[in-house]
Protein backbone atom coordinates (compact mmCIF):
# COMPACT_ATOMS: atom_id res chain seq x y z
CA UNK A 1 0.00 0.00 0.00
CA UNK A 2 2.50 2.32 1.31
CA UNK A 3 4.77 2.01 -2.15
CA UNK A 4 1.30 2.65 -4.32
CA UNK A 5 0.74 5.91 -2.34
CA UNK A 6 4.54 6.99 -3.35
CA UNK A 7 3.66 5.91 -6.97
CA UNK A 8 0.67 8.00 -6.84
CA UNK A 9 2.65 10.94 -5.38
CA UNK A 10 5.12 10.69 -7.61
CA UNK A 11 2.77 11.25 -10.56
CA UNK A 12 0.75 13.57 -8.79
CA UNK A 13 4.21 15.94 -8.72
CA UNK A 14 4.54 15.47 -12.30
CA UNK A 15 1.35 16.09 -13.48
CA UNK A 16 1.80 19.56 -11.52
CA UNK A 17 4.91 20.37 -12.63
CA UNK A 18 3.85 19.80 -16.17
CA UNK A 19 0.42 22.12 -15.42
CA UNK A 20 2.65 25.10 -13.96
CA UNK A 21 5.09 24.74 -17.14
CA UNK A 22 8.15 22.48 -15.85
CA UNK A 23 7.87 19.70 -17.75
CA UNK A 24 7.06 20.95 -21.01
CA UNK A 25 8.35 22.70 -23.37
CA UNK A 26 6.55 26.17 -24.09
CA UNK A 27 5.85 26.06 -27.82
CA UNK A 28 4.25 28.44 -29.71
CA UNK A 29 1.14 28.16 -32.57
CA UNK A 30 3.82 27.58 -35.36
CA UNK A 31 4.69 24.20 -33.68
CA UNK A 32 8.10 25.01 -33.67
CA UNK A 33 9.63 23.06 -31.21
CA UNK A 34 8.11 20.25 -32.49
CA UNK A 35 7.80 20.20 -35.97
CA UNK A 36 6.06 16.33 -35.94
CA UNK A 37 1.87 17.03 -36.11
CA UNK A 38 -1.09 14.77 -37.61
CA UNK A 39 0.58 11.35 -36.08
CA UNK A 40 -1.40 8.31 -35.58
CA UNK A 41 -0.98 5.01 -35.17
CA UNK A 42 0.35 4.19 -38.56
CA UNK A 43 3.48 5.91 -37.26
CA UNK A 44 4.55 4.05 -34.63
CA UNK A 45 6.74 1.01 -36.05
CA UNK A 46 7.35 -1.93 -34.69
CA UNK A 47 10.20 -4.90 -35.59
CA UNK A 48 10.05 -7.93 -33.25
CA UNK A 49 7.91 -6.37 -30.49
CA UNK A 50 10.13 -3.29 -30.31
CA UNK A 51 8.27 -0.22 -31.04
CA UNK A 52 9.41 3.11 -31.85
CA UNK A 53 7.14 5.76 -30.87
CA UNK A 54 8.16 9.32 -32.60
CA UNK A 55 7.82 13.06 -31.21
CA UNK A 56 4.99 14.79 -31.82
CA UNK A 57 1.37 15.28 -31.62
CA UNK A 58 -0.78 11.96 -31.86
CA UNK A 59 -4.81 13.35 -33.40
CA UNK A 60 -5.77 9.45 -33.02
CA UNK A 61 -6.47 6.92 -30.84
CA UNK A 62 -2.98 5.24 -29.54
CA UNK A 63 -3.14 1.48 -28.36
CA UNK A 64 -0.19 0.05 -27.20
CA UNK A 65 -0.21 -3.78 -26.14
CA UNK A 66 1.61 -5.60 -23.75
CA UNK A 67 3.28 -7.78 -26.70
CA UNK A 68 5.15 -4.88 -27.68
CA UNK A 69 8.05 -3.00 -25.81
CA UNK A 70 7.61 0.98 -26.72
CA UNK A 71 10.02 3.26 -26.96
CA UNK A 72 9.42 7.66 -26.80
CA UNK A 73 11.86 9.00 -28.83
CA UNK A 74 10.82 12.32 -27.72
CA UNK A 75 7.95 14.21 -26.34
CA UNK A 76 4.67 12.52 -27.30
CA UNK A 77 1.49 14.61 -27.10
CA UNK A 78 -1.85 13.05 -27.28
CA UNK A 79 -4.70 15.24 -28.33
CA UNK A 80 -4.71 18.47 -29.66
CA UNK A 81 -6.45 20.32 -26.67
CA UNK A 82 -9.71 20.89 -28.48
CA UNK A 83 -12.83 18.98 -27.45
CA UNK A 84 -13.42 18.16 -31.23
CA UNK A 85 -10.07 17.30 -31.03
CA UNK A 86 -10.03 14.62 -27.70
CA UNK A 87 -8.12 11.34 -28.61
CA UNK A 88 -7.73 8.53 -25.81
CA UNK A 89 -3.85 6.64 -25.10
CA UNK A 90 -5.30 2.81 -24.13
CA UNK A 91 -2.42 0.77 -22.50
CA UNK A 92 -2.91 -2.89 -22.22
CA UNK A 93 -1.86 -4.36 -18.89
CA UNK A 94 1.20 -5.37 -18.78
CA UNK A 95 2.85 -3.71 -21.30
CA UNK A 96 6.41 -1.56 -21.05
CA UNK A 97 7.02 2.30 -22.01
CA UNK A 98 10.67 3.29 -22.14
CA UNK A 99 12.04 6.62 -22.55
CA UNK A 100 14.63 7.65 -24.81
CA UNK A 101 16.66 9.00 -22.09
CA UNK A 102 19.09 11.39 -24.65
CA UNK A 103 15.35 12.82 -25.81
CA UNK A 104 13.96 13.72 -21.70
CA UNK A 105 10.87 11.72 -23.57
CA UNK A 106 7.88 12.30 -21.74
CA UNK A 107 4.03 11.65 -22.29
CA UNK A 108 1.04 14.68 -22.50
CA UNK A 109 -1.90 14.44 -22.31
CA UNK A 110 -3.87 17.48 -23.39
CA UNK A 111 -6.56 18.88 -22.60
CA UNK A 112 -10.26 16.59 -23.44
CA UNK A 113 -7.53 13.60 -24.05
CA UNK A 114 -7.24 10.63 -22.29
CA UNK A 115 -5.11 7.99 -20.90
CA UNK A 116 -6.64 4.35 -20.18
CA UNK A 117 -4.25 2.22 -18.35
CA UNK A 118 -4.93 0.02 -15.77
CA UNK A 119 -2.09 -2.78 -15.12
CA UNK A 120 -2.42 -5.50 -12.38
CA UNK A 121 -0.03 -6.50 -9.67
CA UNK A 122 0.63 -9.27 -11.80
CA UNK A 123 0.74 -7.81 -15.22
CA UNK A 124 1.61 -4.25 -14.38
CA UNK A 125 2.72 -1.35 -16.44
CA UNK A 126 6.07 -0.11 -16.80
CA UNK A 127 7.28 3.00 -17.39
CA UNK A 128 11.23 3.59 -17.20
CA UNK A 129 14.00 4.81 -19.49
CA UNK A 130 16.29 3.16 -22.17
CA UNK A 131 18.91 3.15 -20.28
CA UNK A 132 20.39 -0.09 -18.46
CA UNK A 133 21.71 1.83 -16.01
CA UNK A 134 18.60 3.68 -14.55
CA UNK A 135 18.99 6.80 -12.91
CA UNK A 136 15.85 10.12 -11.40
CA UNK A 137 15.55 12.14 -14.21
CA UNK A 138 15.92 9.73 -17.17
CA UNK A 139 12.67 10.35 -18.28
CA UNK A 140 10.08 13.44 -18.11
CA UNK A 141 7.44 11.49 -16.58
CA UNK A 142 3.10 11.66 -17.53
CA UNK A 143 2.04 14.93 -17.74
CA UNK A 144 -2.31 15.20 -17.67
CA UNK A 145 -3.35 18.69 -18.70
CA UNK A 146 -7.03 18.95 -17.61
CA UNK A 147 -9.77 21.22 -19.09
Amino acid sequence: MRRIAKQLATLGTSAIRGLAGGGCDQRDNNNNNNPDTGLTQADITCDAGACSVPAGDYVDNINWAKDNVYTLEGKVFIGDGTAAGAVTLNIEAGTRIEANANAKAYVAIKPFSKIEAVGTAVEPIVFTSDLDTKSRGDWGGIIISGT
